[in-house]
């Protein structure tokens, strides 16, 4: 999906049933339509600077939700090799707090996506589980512009299905 009206960084999520294989992308993964209950799953965070002006990000942090809490549980955390300095993520119940790191160089300039961190997720429960995204205490940087302010960082969610298989 697009960054909403005048946003300067958007910020996705996707679900996959394995890790993509790169740091970035010009396309992001297509998420899941559903995985088995009891099976690992990926849930990525992905961010671009999509701004009149692109320098790069070099800090997202993000809180991640998931709905309902009981449906899954977090297995691991993967910063990648990005945002590796400061790299953050606490478990909360149905979600983690300040996920993200920050980078020495501006990274993910539109049209290139920069992964931010993969969560290793466990369905736990058969049904629908949504994924979104909130704005965080610590926020989005960007190369020599500083702070994003959140109203102009555009941030996704995701919903799909735990299936239970016979």
């Amino acid at each position: 999906a697009g960054p909403a009206a005048g946003a300067d960084v958007n910020v996705s999520v996707v679900a996959l049933l394995s890790p993509s294989p790169s740091n970035t992308t010009n396309t992001l993964p297509s998420s899941v339509l559903s995985v088995p209950k009891g099976q690992d799953y990926y849930v990525e965070v992905w961010a671009s600077d999509v701004g009149t002006t692109n320098t790069g990000l070099t800090s997202v942090y993000t809180d991640v939700a998931f709905t309902p809490s009981s449906a899954a549980s977090v297995q691991s955390i993967n910063h990648g090799g990005i945002f590796t300095v400061f790299a953050s993520g606490t478990v909360i119940s149905g979600g983690i707090d300040e996920l993200g790191g920050s980078s020495l160089t501006g990274a993910g300039v539109e049209p290139q996506w920069a992964r931010v961190a993969t969560i290793r997720m466990r369905a736990d429960t058969a049904g629908t589980i949504s994924f979104s995204l909130a704005a965080s205490a610590t926020g989005v940087a960007a190369l020599g512009r500083g702070l994003i302010p959140w109203p102009q960082v555009s941030l996704g969610n995701v919903t799909f299905e735990q299936v239970q298989c016979p």
